[in-house]
């Protein structure tokens, strides 16, 4: 609030005199850019807000079905989005090296390592997958004692 309000003092304070009105009408050099990145972001940040929000409805659509599904729900989607966090990061650094050796005009570059990416994430989510099928009883019960929500969450 106070940030506010010394930033609207200085803006009166620049239009009343003319010594500093110029600086109110010089255009900054980082609103391009600012307004590009607000154009590249907005539609990732839009989809982030959609899944989170659509997890949240979930979880309380499942929590209608009791607090042994609810608790069920947690742990797989707990467990599940830890797992996811490894291919988001390899996602994430494949889309930097690709974006930097397009950049370095090294086209040529980019499909071995999108290919490597993909590659990495399917073998690691392949790998996961298969190991809680075979041992989701297990991940279950290192968070929970409850027999009816290990059970449920193994289903």
């Amino acid at each position: 609030m106070a940030n506010a309000a010394a930033a609207a003092g200085m803006a009166l304070l620049a239009h009343k005199r003319a010594d500093l009105r110029h600086w109110l009408h010089t255009p900054a050099p980082w609103r391009d850019a600012w307004r590009r990145q607000r154009t590249e972001g907005t539609p990732m940040g839009v989809q982030y807000l959609f899944e989170t929000g659509a997890n949240a409805v979930a979880g309380l659509m499942v929590g209608a079905f009791g607090a042994v599904a609810l608790a069920a729900n947690q742990i797989t989607m707990s467990v599940t989005m830890a797992l996811y966090m490894v291919p988001l990061g390899i996602a994430s650094a494949a889309g930097l090296r690709i974006a930097q050796a397009v950049g370095a005009g090294e086209r040529s570059a980019c499909w071995p390592l999108a290919r490597a990416a993909l590659v990495v994430a399917t073998a690691w989510m392949g790998t996961a997958g298969a190991a809680l099928a075979l041992c989701g009883s297990s991940v279950a019960r290192a968070v929970s004692a409850d027999d009816a929500v290990i059970a449920a969450t193994a289903a």
